[in-house]
Protein backbone atom coordinates (compact mmCIF):
# COMPACT_ATOMS: atom_id res chain seq x y z
CA UNK A 1 0.00 0.00 0.00
CA UNK A 2 1.26 3.50 -0.89
CA UNK A 3 0.61 6.59 0.14
CA UNK A 4 -0.20 9.58 -2.34
CA UNK A 5 1.97 12.88 -1.53
CA UNK A 6 -1.04 15.46 -2.68
CA UNK A 7 -3.91 14.07 -1.31
CA UNK A 8 -2.41 11.58 1.37
CA UNK A 9 -4.89 8.64 0.84
CA UNK A 10 -3.65 5.42 0.07
CA UNK A 11 -3.68 3.70 -2.79
CA UNK A 12 -2.71 0.47 -4.47
CA UNK A 13 -3.30 0.35 -8.38
CA UNK A 14 0.11 1.82 -9.94
CA UNK A 15 0.09 5.41 -11.61
CA UNK A 16 2.66 6.50 -13.74
CA UNK A 17 3.55 9.78 -13.10
CA UNK A 18 5.88 11.69 -15.53
CA UNK A 19 7.97 14.26 -13.17
CA UNK A 20 9.15 16.07 -16.05
CA UNK A 21 6.02 16.45 -17.70
CA UNK A 22 5.34 14.28 -21.29
CA UNK A 23 4.52 17.39 -22.97
CA UNK A 24 7.90 18.48 -22.78
CA UNK A 25 9.27 15.17 -23.48
CA UNK A 26 10.31 13.85 -19.73
CA UNK A 27 11.47 10.81 -19.28
CA UNK A 28 11.96 10.32 -15.64
CA UNK A 29 9.08 8.54 -14.10
CA UNK A 30 7.40 7.75 -10.69
CA UNK A 31 4.93 4.64 -9.63
CA UNK A 32 4.77 5.40 -5.99
CA UNK A 33 3.97 9.52 -5.89
CA UNK A 34 0.34 10.51 -7.03
CA UNK A 35 -2.49 8.05 -6.60
CA UNK A 36 -4.49 8.04 -10.38
CA UNK A 37 -7.30 10.70 -9.23
CA UNK A 38 -4.15 13.44 -8.77
CA UNK A 39 -2.43 12.22 -11.24
CA UNK A 40 -4.47 12.66 -13.20
CA UNK A 41 -5.63 16.08 -11.55
CA UNK A 42 -2.32 17.47 -11.57
CA UNK A 43 -1.75 16.66 -15.49
CA UNK A 44 -5.10 17.91 -16.47
CA UNK A 45 -4.71 21.16 -14.16
CA UNK A 46 -1.28 22.02 -14.16
CA UNK A 47 1.12 20.18 -16.68
CA UNK A 48 -1.21 21.47 -19.68
CA UNK A 49 0.43 25.05 -18.82
CA UNK A 50 3.29 23.80 -20.35
CA UNK A 51 2.13 21.63 -23.60
CA UNK A 52 2.89 23.88 -26.70
CA UNK A 53 5.37 26.22 -25.19
CA UNK A 54 8.27 24.24 -26.26
CA UNK A 55 7.10 22.40 -29.23
CA UNK A 56 9.23 25.11 -31.71
CA UNK A 57 12.23 23.23 -30.40
CA UNK A 58 10.62 19.43 -30.18
CA UNK A 59 9.75 19.63 -33.86
CA UNK A 60 12.78 21.39 -35.26
CA UNK A 61 14.94 18.67 -33.54
CA UNK A 62 11.91 15.73 -33.99
CA UNK A 63 13.05 14.84 -29.99
CA UNK A 64 10.38 12.09 -29.27
CA UNK A 65 7.96 11.93 -26.93
CA UNK A 66 7.19 8.92 -24.06
CA UNK A 67 3.86 8.76 -24.99
CA UNK A 68 2.04 10.58 -28.09
CA UNK A 69 2.88 13.01 -30.56
CA UNK A 70 3.67 16.43 -29.97
CA UNK A 71 1.21 19.43 -32.22
CA UNK A 72 2.77 21.48 -35.41
CA UNK A 73 4.78 24.64 -34.61
CA UNK A 74 4.52 27.45 -36.58
CA UNK A 75 7.72 29.48 -37.40
CA UNK A 76 8.17 32.32 -40.05
CA UNK A 77 11.12 32.77 -43.08
CA UNK A 78 13.39 35.57 -42.08
CA UNK A 79 13.55 36.40 -45.49
CA UNK A 80 9.90 35.95 -47.05
CA UNK A 81 7.65 36.62 -44.07
CA UNK A 82 5.91 32.96 -45.05
CA UNK A 83 4.83 30.73 -42.06
CA UNK A 84 5.76 27.53 -41.73
CA UNK A 85 5.25 24.16 -39.40
CA UNK A 86 7.34 22.12 -38.32
CA UNK A 87 5.96 18.87 -37.45
CA UNK A 88 6.87 16.20 -34.51
CA UNK A 89 9.52 14.35 -36.96
CA UNK A 90 11.27 17.05 -37.48
CA UNK A 91 10.07 17.74 -41.33
CA UNK A 92 8.35 21.14 -42.33
CA UNK A 93 5.51 22.39 -44.45
CA UNK A 94 3.74 25.56 -45.53
CA UNK A 95 1.80 26.39 -43.15
CA UNK A 96 -0.87 28.24 -44.88
CA UNK A 97 -0.86 29.37 -48.76
CA UNK A 98 0.55 32.67 -50.23
CA UNK A 99 -0.89 34.29 -53.82
CA UNK A 100 0.39 36.76 -55.92
CA UNK A 101 -1.55 38.75 -58.38
CA UNK A 102 0.48 40.05 -61.46
CA UNK A 103 -0.65 41.87 -64.59
CA UNK A 104 2.22 41.87 -67.56
CA UNK A 105 2.50 44.40 -70.08
CA UNK A 106 -0.09 42.93 -72.37
CA UNK A 107 -2.99 43.09 -69.71
CA UNK A 108 -2.50 39.62 -69.10
CA UNK A 109 -3.08 38.58 -65.45
CA UNK A 110 -1.40 35.72 -63.82
CA UNK A 111 -2.43 34.53 -60.23
CA UNK A 112 0.62 32.09 -58.60
CA UNK A 113 -0.19 30.38 -55.71
CA UNK A 114 2.33 27.99 -53.28
CA UNK A 115 0.98 25.95 -51.05
CA UNK A 116 0.90 22.56 -49.53
CA UNK A 117 -1.17 20.13 -52.01
CA UNK A 118 -1.97 18.29 -48.94
CA UNK A 119 -4.73 20.92 -47.92
CA UNK A 120 -6.86 21.51 -51.02
CA UNK A 121 -9.73 23.24 -49.48
CA UNK A 122 -7.23 25.99 -47.86
CA UNK A 123 -5.83 26.04 -51.31
CA UNK A 124 -9.18 27.30 -52.71
CA UNK A 125 -10.00 29.40 -49.89
CA UNK A 126 -6.64 31.71 -50.68
CA UNK A 127 -7.41 31.58 -54.20
CA UNK A 128 -11.02 32.75 -54.04
CA UNK A 129 -10.28 35.44 -51.39
CA UNK A 130 -6.97 36.68 -54.23
CA UNK A 131 -9.53 37.20 -56.62
CA UNK A 132 -12.23 38.85 -54.72
CA UNK A 133 -9.31 41.45 -53.58
CA UNK A 134 -8.61 42.10 -57.35
CA UNK A 135 -12.38 42.20 -58.74
CA UNK A 136 -12.18 45.79 -60.08
CA UNK A 137 -8.99 44.49 -62.02
CA UNK A 138 -10.31 41.50 -63.64
CA UNK A 139 -13.19 43.61 -65.09
CA UNK A 140 -11.19 45.55 -66.29
CA UNK A 141 -9.40 42.76 -67.93
CA UNK A 142 -12.74 41.37 -69.17
CA UNK A 143 -14.08 39.10 -67.30
CA UNK A 144 -18.02 40.62 -66.48
CA UNK A 145 -19.75 37.90 -64.77
CA UNK A 146 -17.11 37.92 -61.53
CA UNK A 147 -18.67 35.53 -59.22
CA UNK A 148 -19.07 32.44 -62.85
CA UNK A 149 -15.17 33.07 -63.62
CA UNK A 150 -14.31 32.28 -60.11
CA UNK A 151 -16.27 29.19 -60.05
CA UNK A 152 -15.02 27.86 -62.95
CA UNK A 153 -11.63 28.23 -61.59
CA UNK A 154 -12.29 26.39 -58.38
CA UNK A 155 -14.35 23.91 -60.65
CA UNK A 156 -10.72 23.45 -62.69
CA UNK A 157 -8.73 23.04 -59.65
CA UNK A 158 -11.35 20.20 -58.49
CA UNK A 159 -11.15 18.33 -61.76
CA UNK A 160 -7.50 18.54 -62.34
CA UNK A 161 -6.27 18.01 -58.94
CA UNK A 162 -4.82 15.01 -59.61
CA UNK A 163 -2.13 16.89 -61.63
CA UNK A 164 -2.02 19.83 -59.99
CA UNK A 165 -0.98 18.15 -56.72
CA UNK A 166 2.05 16.16 -58.40
CA UNK A 167 3.53 19.39 -59.51
CA UNK A 168 5.40 18.85 -56.38
CA UNK A 169 8.69 21.06 -55.47
CA UNK A 170 11.07 20.88 -52.73
CA UNK A 171 10.17 24.01 -50.65
CA UNK A 172 12.24 25.28 -47.58
CA UNK A 173 12.56 28.20 -45.22
CA UNK A 174 15.70 29.99 -44.86
CA UNK A 175 16.78 31.11 -41.13
CA UNK A 176 13.53 31.18 -38.82
CA UNK A 177 11.99 33.44 -36.75
CA UNK A 178 11.41 31.31 -33.81
CA UNK A 179 10.29 32.46 -30.52
CA UNK A 180 9.12 31.06 -27.03
CA UNK A 181 6.53 32.18 -24.43
CA UNK A 182 8.10 31.24 -21.23
CA UNK A 183 7.56 32.69 -17.56
CA UNK A 184 4.08 33.89 -15.98
CA UNK A 185 2.41 31.92 -13.16
CA UNK A 186 0.77 28.63 -14.80
CA UNK A 187 4.43 28.31 -15.82
CA UNK A 188 5.75 28.66 -12.39
CA UNK A 189 3.18 26.23 -11.12
CA UNK A 190 4.20 23.40 -13.41
CA UNK A 191 7.78 24.45 -12.05
CA UNK A 192 6.86 24.19 -8.65
CA UNK A 193 5.02 21.02 -9.06
CA UNK A 194 8.38 19.22 -10.98
CA UNK A 195 10.49 20.56 -8.13
CA UNK A 196 7.88 18.99 -5.52
CA UNK A 197 7.86 15.35 -7.63
CA UNK A 198 11.31 14.86 -7.99
CA UNK A 199 12.02 15.72 -4.47
CA UNK A 200 9.09 13.26 -2.94
CA UNK A 201 10.57 10.68 -5.15
CA UNK A 202 14.18 10.75 -4.21
CA UNK A 203 13.85 11.72 -0.57
CA UNK A 204 10.29 10.83 0.71
CA UNK A 205 11.67 10.62 4.24
CA UNK A 206 12.50 14.14 4.63
CA UNK A 207 9.52 16.64 5.11
CA UNK A 208 9.10 19.97 3.52
CA UNK A 209 6.84 22.38 3.17
CA UNK A 210 4.18 20.28 2.28
CA UNK A 211 1.25 21.61 3.21
CA UNK A 212 2.04 24.86 1.58
CA UNK A 213 2.97 23.70 -1.46
CA UNK A 214 0.15 21.46 -1.95
CA UNK A 215 -2.38 24.49 -1.08
CA UNK A 216 -0.85 26.62 -3.96
CA UNK A 217 -0.69 24.05 -6.09
CA UNK A 218 -4.32 23.13 -5.68
CA UNK A 219 -5.70 26.76 -5.81
CA UNK A 220 -3.53 27.89 -8.20
CA UNK A 221 -2.38 30.11 -5.84
CA UNK A 222 -0.20 33.71 -7.08
CA UNK A 223 1.97 32.93 -3.34
CA UNK A 224 3.40 30.39 -6.15
CA UNK A 225 6.08 33.65 -6.27
CA UNK A 226 7.11 32.88 -2.89
CA UNK A 227 7.95 29.20 -4.08
CA UNK A 228 9.65 29.66 -7.23
CA UNK A 229 11.20 32.32 -8.95
CA UNK A 230 12.34 32.88 -12.37
CA UNK A 231 16.40 33.16 -12.36
CA UNK A 232 17.52 36.19 -13.03
CA UNK A 233 20.92 36.72 -12.92
CA UNK A 234 23.36 36.67 -16.02
CA UNK A 235 24.91 33.40 -14.92
CA UNK A 236 23.55 29.96 -16.48
CA UNK A 237 22.18 27.98 -13.34
CA UNK A 238 23.88 24.52 -15.14
CA UNK A 239 27.17 24.01 -16.83
CA UNK A 240 25.98 23.19 -20.44
CA UNK A 241 27.55 21.04 -23.59
CA UNK A 242 28.03 22.50 -26.14
CA UNK A 243 25.62 19.97 -28.51
CA UNK A 244 23.19 19.20 -26.22
CA UNK A 245 19.53 20.55 -25.09
CA UNK A 246 18.73 19.32 -21.82
CA UNK A 247 16.74 18.90 -18.69
CA UNK A 248 18.13 19.86 -15.75
CA UNK A 249 17.19 19.16 -11.88
CA UNK A 250 19.56 19.72 -8.79
CA UNK A 251 18.14 19.75 -4.93
CA UNK A 252 20.61 20.93 -2.06
CA UNK A 253 19.37 20.54 1.62
CA UNK A 254 21.19 23.06 3.77
CA UNK A 255 21.35 22.87 7.10
CA UNK A 256 23.91 26.50 7.67
CA UNK A 257 21.35 28.15 5.09
CA UNK A 258 18.12 26.09 6.67
CA UNK A 259 16.42 25.39 3.32
CA UNK A 260 15.89 22.90 0.53
CA UNK A 261 16.29 24.49 -2.61
CA UNK A 262 15.21 23.41 -6.33
CA UNK A 263 17.60 24.62 -9.29
CA UNK A 264 15.49 23.65 -12.57
CA UNK A 265 16.64 24.36 -15.90
CA UNK A 266 14.27 23.00 -19.06
CA UNK A 267 15.69 22.82 -22.99
CA UNK A 268 18.43 24.71 -21.98
CA UNK A 269 16.78 27.72 -21.89
CA UNK A 270 14.02 28.02 -18.58
CA UNK A 271 16.09 28.69 -15.57
CA UNK A 272 13.78 28.48 -12.05
CA UNK A 273 14.71 27.92 -8.45
CA UNK A 274 12.23 26.58 -5.93
CA UNK A 275 11.99 26.65 -2.19
CA UNK A 276 11.05 23.53 -0.99
CA UNK A 277 11.63 24.12 2.86
CA UNK A 278 12.67 27.20 4.22
CA UNK A 279 13.13 26.05 8.37
CA UNK A 280 15.21 23.10 7.43
CA UNK A 281 17.46 21.47 10.43
CA UNK A 282 18.56 18.14 9.10
CA UNK A 283 21.86 16.80 7.65
CA UNK A 284 22.85 18.56 4.19
CA UNK A 285 22.35 16.37 1.09
CA UNK A 286 21.75 16.89 -2.78
CA UNK A 287 20.35 15.11 -5.38
CA UNK A 288 20.17 15.52 -9.02
CA UNK A 289 18.99 14.47 -12.64
CA UNK A 290 20.09 15.39 -15.91
CA UNK A 291 18.83 14.36 -19.54
CA UNK A 292 19.69 15.19 -22.87
CA UNK A 293 17.04 15.45 -25.09
CA UNK A 294 19.01 15.06 -28.33
CA UNK A 295 21.06 11.75 -27.71
CA UNK A 296 18.18 10.91 -25.12
CA UNK A 297 20.55 9.76 -22.18
CA UNK A 298 20.96 10.65 -18.51
CA UNK A 299 23.63 12.53 -17.24
CA UNK A 300 24.70 14.15 -13.94
CA UNK A 301 24.83 17.89 -14.19
CA UNK A 302 26.75 20.40 -13.20
CA UNK A 303 24.82 22.79 -10.76
CA UNK A 304 26.31 26.57 -10.42
CA UNK A 305 24.47 26.87 -6.89
CA UNK A 306 23.87 30.42 -5.68
CA UNK A 307 26.18 31.45 -2.95
CA UNK A 308 23.94 33.40 -1.12
CA UNK A 309 19.84 32.23 -0.49
CA UNK A 310 19.58 34.89 1.72
CA UNK A 311 17.32 37.40 -1.10
CA UNK A 312 16.04 35.28 -3.41
CA UNK A 313 13.11 37.58 -4.17
CA UNK A 314 15.77 40.09 -5.69
CA UNK A 315 15.99 37.34 -8.73
CA UNK A 316 12.23 36.95 -8.39
CA UNK A 317 10.06 36.70 -11.98
CA UNK A 318 8.31 40.34 -11.61
CA UNK A 319 12.20 41.94 -11.17
CA UNK A 320 14.35 40.29 -13.62
CA UNK A 321 16.97 42.59 -15.36
CA UNK A 322 17.73 43.19 -19.02
CA UNK A 323 20.54 40.87 -18.31
CA UNK A 324 18.61 37.87 -18.04
CA UNK A 325 16.81 38.46 -21.11
CA UNK A 326 20.21 38.61 -22.52
CA UNK A 327 21.01 35.36 -21.59
CA UNK A 328 17.42 33.91 -22.25
CA UNK A 329 17.84 35.21 -26.01
CA UNK A 330 21.61 33.44 -26.17
CA UNK A 331 20.35 30.13 -25.07
CA UNK A 332 17.55 29.84 -27.72
CA UNK A 333 20.49 31.65 -30.41
CA UNK A 334 22.80 28.99 -29.26
CA UNK A 335 20.34 26.49 -29.92
CA UNK A 336 19.03 27.71 -33.71
CA UNK A 337 22.71 27.54 -34.33
CA UNK A 338 22.66 24.10 -33.46
CA UNK A 339 20.18 23.44 -35.42
CA UNK A 340 21.47 24.25 -38.33
CA UNK A 341 24.60 22.59 -37.47
CA UNK A 342 22.97 19.34 -36.87
CA UNK A 343 20.32 20.29 -40.66
CA UNK A 344 23.14 22.36 -42.90
CA UNK A 345 20.36 21.62 -46.07
CA UNK A 346 17.43 23.58 -44.13
CA UNK A 347 19.12 27.09 -44.58
CA UNK A 348 20.32 26.03 -47.92
CA UNK A 349 19.30 28.34 -50.87
CA UNK A 350 17.64 27.38 -54.22
CA UNK A 351 20.52 27.17 -55.99
CA UNK A 352 21.98 24.33 -53.06
CA UNK A 353 18.93 22.63 -52.84
CA UNK A 354 19.03 22.01 -57.02
CA UNK A 355 22.43 20.59 -56.63
CA UNK A 356 20.82 17.95 -54.26
CA UNK A 357 17.81 17.04 -56.45
CA UNK A 358 20.27 16.44 -59.26
CA UNK A 359 22.09 14.35 -57.36
CA UNK A 360 19.44 12.42 -55.89
CA UNK A 361 18.07 11.83 -59.85
CA UNK A 362 21.70 10.53 -61.15
CA UNK A 363 22.26 7.95 -57.94
CA UNK A 364 19.26 8.55 -55.45
CA UNK A 365 17.86 9.76 -52.58
CA UNK A 366 19.26 7.78 -50.36
CA UNK A 367 23.37 8.77 -51.32
CA UNK A 368 22.33 12.49 -52.10
CA UNK A 369 21.21 12.62 -48.51
CA UNK A 370 23.58 11.57 -46.70
CA UNK A 371 25.71 13.28 -44.39
CA UNK A 372 29.04 13.06 -46.71
CA UNK A 373 27.21 14.73 -49.84
CA UNK A 374 25.42 17.64 -47.73
CA UNK A 375 28.72 18.40 -46.45
CA UNK A 376 30.67 18.79 -50.07
CA UNK A 377 27.82 21.28 -50.99
CA UNK A 378 28.78 22.67 -48.16
CA UNK A 379 32.08 22.69 -49.21
CA UNK A 380 31.16 23.48 -52.69
CA UNK A 381 29.27 26.53 -51.16
CA UNK A 382 32.17 27.82 -50.01
CA UNK A 383 34.38 27.55 -52.92
CA UNK A 384 31.74 29.42 -55.23
CA UNK A 385 28.95 32.07 -55.14
CA UNK A 386 25.94 29.07 -55.13
CA UNK A 387 23.10 31.90 -56.05
CA UNK A 388 21.17 32.44 -59.22
CA UNK A 389 21.40 35.95 -61.40
CA UNK A 390 18.20 36.99 -63.02
CA UNK A 391 20.68 37.01 -65.88
CA UNK A 392 21.13 33.32 -66.32
CA UNK A 393 19.16 31.20 -68.88
CA UNK A 394 16.83 28.59 -67.50
CA UNK A 395 19.23 26.00 -69.62
CA UNK A 396 22.60 27.54 -68.25
CA UNK A 397 21.29 27.21 -64.24
CA UNK A 398 20.46 23.63 -65.45
CA UNK A 399 24.08 23.10 -66.97
CA UNK A 400 25.79 24.56 -64.17
CA UNK A 401 23.91 22.32 -61.48
CA UNK A 402 24.93 19.12 -63.71
CA UNK A 403 28.51 20.16 -63.58
CA UNK A 404 28.39 20.67 -59.74
CA UNK A 405 26.61 17.24 -58.94
CA UNK A 406 28.93 15.19 -60.99
CA UNK A 407 32.29 17.47 -59.35
CA UNK A 408 30.88 16.55 -55.68
CA UNK A 409 30.11 12.67 -57.15
CA UNK A 410 33.57 12.01 -58.84
CA UNK A 411 34.88 13.63 -55.04
CA UNK A 412 32.64 10.80 -53.41
CA UNK A 413 34.02 8.04 -55.14
CA UNK A 414 37.79 8.94 -54.62
CA UNK A 415 36.82 9.47 -51.18
CA UNK A 416 35.27 5.88 -51.27
CA UNK A 417 37.86 4.48 -52.72
CA UNK A 418 40.63 5.92 -50.28
CA UNK A 419 38.83 4.34 -47.71
CA UNK A 420 39.05 1.19 -48.76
Amino acid sequence: MKKCVFCGNDFEKLSKEHIIPNCICGRLKSYDVLCETCNSELGDNIDTALDGVYNQIINMFAIPRDEGESQPAITVDENTGKLYQYLHDGSYELAEPTTKFETNENGAIAIKIEANPKYKKQIKNALGKELAEHKEELQKAGIKDFRTEVKKIISRIDTEWNSIAKEIHEDKPARVKAGLQIGGIEHALATLKIAFLFFKHNKPEIKIDDEDIIRILKTKSKDVWNRCIMYGLINNLFQTVEDEISHFLFVRGSKKDKKIVAYIELFSISQFICILNENYTGDDFSFSYGFNLLSQKEFTPVCNELKSLDNLQAIQYRNIPKETFERTQNNFARILKLYYKLHPSRNWNEFQLKVRRKIEELVGKEIAESPRVESYIEIMSCLGNFSFTETITEEKKDEIITNIAYKILYFLIIDFNNNQ
